[in-house]
């Protein structure tokens, strides 16, 4: 899974990354943010956390919704990137244009351009690709976690994460006691996480 990202939480180097694809209106998102920030507290700079977007056609707002935050990444970077992403899950009943225009006051970020971005194509390139990687890897749904490459789907409880996270942690230091650079780890467990667990073919959902 790539795992670049201008928007990531965490050193490029850490042992463990988080990939999420996801949306905005999706209500199980918002459902695991309190699990994602517990693993967040407990795993600190071990673990690095990229958001994908994985908008769902159903949810009518969601690729605004997507367009904002990469907006806010534009004007402010990551800080506010992430301060819009949690601001959009906390108001999932309310994402229409006027409503994110009112969250970009309030965070700071110039309106005008947000709304310019909302309807001049600017981020749906960064949105499209993300989507191609979803369906690359087999991420069908929103949300789709992968832990160095390890598939978790939906809003599972936190000792579903704990378990790959801390399996994943011990193979992270088995590769660097094998002298593997500690930014190559994540390359090389998702690879082989990737081949041991192949993504899922369209008729296998």
């Amino acid at each position: 899974v790539d795992a670049s990202s201008p928007a990531a939480q965490g050193p490029l180097d850490a042992p463990l990354t988080l990939v999420i694809f996801a949306e905005f209106q999706d209500p199980f998102i918002a459902r695991v943010q309190p699990t994602l920030q517990l693993l967040q507290d407990q795993y600190g700079a071990d673990l690095r956390m990229v958001f994908r977007h994985r908008p769902l056609d159903f949810h009518a707002d969601s690729r605004n919704a997507g367009r904002a935050v990469q907006e806010a990444l534009d004007q402010g970077g990551p800080t506010w990137f992430w301060a819009m992403h949690d601001k959009l899950l906390q108001s999932q009943n309310a994402l229409d244009v006027e409503s994110l225009v009112t969250y970009a006051r309030e965070l700071g970020l110039d309106e005008q351009r947000l709304r310019q971005a909302l309807v001049d194509g600017r981020h749906d390139a960064v949105i499209a690709a993300d989507e191609a990687e979803a369906a690359r890897v087999g991420a069908s749904g929103s949300p789709t976690f992968f832990v160095n490459g390890v598939i978790i789907s939906g809003a599972q409880p936190i000792e579903k994460f704990k378990a790959i996270i801390d399996e994943q942690l011990k193979a992270a230091d088995a590769k660097k006691a094998a002298g593997v650079k500690p930014d190559r780890v994540y390359v090389e467990l998702s690879k082989e996480n990737k081949a041991k667990n192949p993504a899922p073919k369209a008729d296998d959902k």
